[in-house]
């Protein structure tokens, strides 16, 4: 998947409100309750790969 830059200058007016990209992201270790409940579930073992993962998404 390729980023692309948000369309801001459209035909008939200019759109201001857009959020910067989702870069340098990790949505695993941004996600507290998660890695919290991965632990507490007994899943600690793939938290290596849902860490990587979650870089991976946030790329």
């Amino acid at each position: 998947m390729s980023a692309r830059a948000p369309l801001t200058d459209l035909g008939t007016h200019q759109v201001g409100n857009q959020v910067p990209p989702l870069e340098d992201y990790n949505l695993f270790d941004a996600d507290p309750a998660l890695v919290e409940a991965v632990r507490r579930e007994g899943a600690g073992w793939a938290e290596s790969e849902l860490r990587a993962f979650g870089a991976l998404m946030g790329a």
